[in-house]
């Protein structure tokens, strides 16, 4: 939420009109804030002045200074001011989050951090669409959240070179390309995929090993099975890179085709063991968030899953 603040310059310091006494200002000073959900960023935007302590020896009233702090209007004397000026931030600050694949990425993270119900629910009906729509989403926004199952179906676009940046390429649009589109898929399809049917069941037997209350051992368990899958751990992120290119390579050769199965790949990097990640926790119903881009990593083409706990977050 930060990052509309910052573009839109809300935020003031709590700061007392000039005609108040050295006596409201202590008055004020003593009661708290009221709550808020983004108190942390009520604190950095509205700069918390400290007044200084009423005196403890008796002074004549007519020898008080009025305080001289700033000119500027205070926003947030109440709740229900800061609530609107976060409504109005937002609702502003939408249409400008389409100019960029970055500040779509951020929209996508305030909505989530603000657990808005605006995003849109492709995965509660069935149907090759809300596949399709499920995809395109996170082309757009790099998000899969925990109630967003990847089904049969699901692909996942990559760029292969920066000239074809823009719309996301259709499934069938990709499939007939045999040649170098600039884009590259990695398809979700376990009735084509047998390498990742073996894998599904593999992860069911880990759910029965181990109890739903022991969270970190299942998912240290299925994190091994998808580094065991996908060229064990990562030591040189240089040298995984260049047999993941070589690999790919040798996989659209002899499927003829830029998508790719996520079965068939046995030297991933981190945007496919995170997509296989998520496959392999949603079969078991683990709730695993999907996040990928600069906004999120870091780096524009990592990935990272969030597991939901109880009381915490993995």
């Amino acid at each position: 939420m930060k990052h509309i603040f910052k573009k839109l310059h809300i935020g003031s310091n709590h700061e007392s009109s000039p005609n108040r006494t050295s006596n409201e200002t202590s008055t004020s000073a003593s009661t708290p804030p009221p709550p808020s959900c983004s108190s942390d960023h009520r604190a950095s935007g509205t700069g918390n002045s400290p007044a200084s302590p009423p005196s403890t020896s008796p002074s004549p009233a007519s020898t008080v200074q009025p305080l001289a702090f700033g000119n500027r209007t205070d926003y947030f004397e109440s709740e229900e001011d800061f609530q609107v000026q976060l409504a109005l931030a937002i609702s502003a600050s939408n249409s400008e989050f389409r100019d960029g694949a970055e500040k779509d990425q951020i929209r996508a993270a305030t909505l989530l951090s603000l657990g808005g119900n605006n995003r849109i629910d492709v995965d509660r009906e069935k149907g090759e669409g809300k596949v399709e729509d499920l995809s395109k989403y996170y082309w757009e926004y790099n998000v899969l959240d925990y109630g967003e199952r990847v089904m049969d179906g699901f692909y996942d676009v990559f760029c292969t070179s920066s000239a074809v940046q823009g719309k996301m390429p259709s499934l069938m649009d990709l499939e007939t390309n045999a040649g170098d589109s600039g884009f590259e898929a990695v398809i979700v399809n376990r009735k084509l995929d047998p390498a990742l049917e073996e894998l599904m069941q593999i992860a069911q037997c880990i759910a029965l090993d181990w109890p739903a209350t022991d969270v970190t051992i299942l998912v240290q368990q299925l994190a091994e099975l998808v580094t065991g899958h996908m060229g064990g751990p990562v030591k040189d992120a240089n040298l995984i890179l260049a047999k993941w290119m070589e690999r790919s390579t040798e996989l659209r050769t002899s499927i003829q085709t830029s998508v790719l199965p996520i079965g068939s790949i046995n030297i991933g990097l981190s945007r496919h063991r995170a997509l296989l990640f998520k496959v392999l926790a949603d079969t078991i119903k683990l709730p695993c968030r999907l996040v990928k881009g600069s906004h999120y990593t870091g780096i524009e083409d990592d990935a990272v899953n969030i597991i939901k706990l109880e009381d915490e977050r993995l």
